[in-house]
């Protein structure tokens, strides 16, 4: 069974989730269609065909295929009215489940995880926002629960409660990530930050998108909606890094794939947008350590 029968609802018009605050899965599918609750829970939301409106207490949302919301746990709103059938998934967390998250990364330390506790994630602390389906863990899951809602192919993934506390998991990292960013930015009110930060991910998914076409500063500010010095300034002091040495970092782990994968090097140095062969070697060495050559005669294990 591709999803467990007690985590999985198919909603349909006239049809409301079911409060009980329990882990669950909603796929649905329908034309019109019109919520004015939630369950509570932290949900995450992925439009699989067609645009779907989503309304928390924090945003409110027009959702396409490609993207995907992270939201708190709080009372919520969605609105379905279109011409052609849409399909949607909703995955629904449980604070029990990111009371068992904590108590996993508690024990591994990791870094930030005593900042705040489960109750974060049911708060209007909480930094909500829409991300990409590509880059990310979170979005490799739900393009597979896509496919499969698609394709009705039942094999390749399912949904049981060891599910939930993997997705619970990665949100909490996710969300470790994010209010690292936001306590390195400078503004003096907490909205101004979050705001911010959402335009700087944006220009950072963009750099993910077109890191091998080298854009330009001024370009990605652009498309984050920010001026290129408020971009470049904020961009470092949120993560730390800067634009340029970000998309420096792309190229070379893309270099590092394709040499992993046999292609040769002369093709790797242009398919890596390096001007020649030199540039490309002189580049590779100074973030590794090692020459494109060196790297292939060695443990490939040992350099990453």
């Amino acid at each position: 069974m591709l999803i467990e029968q007690n985590y999985c609802q198919y909603l349909r018009p006239g049809i409301s989730p079911v409060n009980d605050g329990k882990n669950r899965v909603y796929l649905s599918e329908c034309y019109e269609y019109f919520c004015n609750n939630g369950s509570g829970n932290f949900s995450i939301k992925y439009p699989v065909q067609g645009k779907v409106y989503f309304e928390t207490g924090t945003g409110a949302y027009d959702l396409r295929p490609g993207s995907f919301l992270l939201s708190a746990g709080q009372a919520g709103k969605c609105i379905i009215e279109s011409p052609d059938p849409v399909r949607w998934i909703s995955i629904e967390i449980q604070r029990a489940t990111f009371v068992e998250a904590f108590q996993l990364l508690s024990a591994g330390d990791a870094p930030g995880i005593y900042d705040f506790g489960p109750g974060h994630f049911f708060s209007e602390h909480y930094f909500e926002n829409v991300y990409p389906i590509d880059h990310s863990d979170l979005g490799k899951i739900l393009a597979r629960l896509a496919n499969l809602f698609t394709n009705g192919i039942g094999t390749s993934i399912k949904i049981n409660s060891d599910s939930f506390l993997e997705l619970a998991i990665l949100v909490i990292k996710r969300e470790l990530a994010n209010q690292e960013s936001l306590r390195h930015l400078s503004s003096i009110k907490n909205g101004t930050k979050k705001e911010t930060l959402k335009r700087l991910l944006k220009g950072k998914n963009y750099i993910d998108d077109y890191f091998l076409k080298k854009p330009g500063i001024t370009q990605i500010a652009r498309h984050s909606n920010l001026s290129s010095f408020h971009f470049l300034r904020s961009f470092k002091l949120a993560f730390s890094f800067s634009p340029y040495q970000y998309m420096l970092q792309k190229r070379m782990e893309y270099a590092q794939s394709l040499l992993k994968a046999g292609i040769p090097i002369t093709e790797i140095a242009s398919a890596c947008s390096f001007s020649d062969l030199f540039t490309f070697s002189k580049a590779f060495k100074k973030f590794f350590g090692v020459s494109p050559t060196k790297y292939l005669k060695s443990d490939p294990l040992q350099m990453v």
